[in-house]
């Protein structure tokens, strides 16, 4: 069954207990919420390589747990310019690949698995 970036988002959501919060950095960073998900990538860490490693498996959709674009509330205006910023920017765009951070929600999971996973 296809989903929708959003469609996989609310999915997520819907699992977290006192979900939806009223503010949260969890937001969709780039991409098109309506976009058909081909596979999904889960980061803690959204670089360039890993972008690079989605394009090459056909993933669209990376969930992030932190930031994408440098600082926590993913603002950009004070990138104009940058040209790392830009790049990066346009790989995600070239690629069709939507950008959703993971964060708040996470934390919100009891037990936190950022403090309980074992790989």
């Amino acid at each position: 069954m296809e989903r929708t970036v959003q469609e996989v988002m609310e999915a997520v959501v819907a699992a977290v207990p006192g979900a939806p919060f009223p503010e949260t950095v969890d937001t969709l960073k780039v991409g098109d919420p309506h976009q058909k998900v081909t596979g999904i990538v889960v980061t803690f860490l959204a670089t360039c390589h890993v972008i690079e490693q989605a394009v090459q498996h056909g993933a669209n959709l990376i969930i992030t747990h932190e930031p994408t674009f440098y600082n926590h509330a993913d603002e950009v205006r004070w990138l104009a310019g940058d040209h790392v910023y830009e790049a990066k920017r346009r790989l995600l765009e070239e690629h069709q690949i939507a950008v959703w951070r993971f964060h708040d929600y996470l934390h919100a999971l009891q037990p936190d698995p950022t403090l309980t996973f074992q790989g």
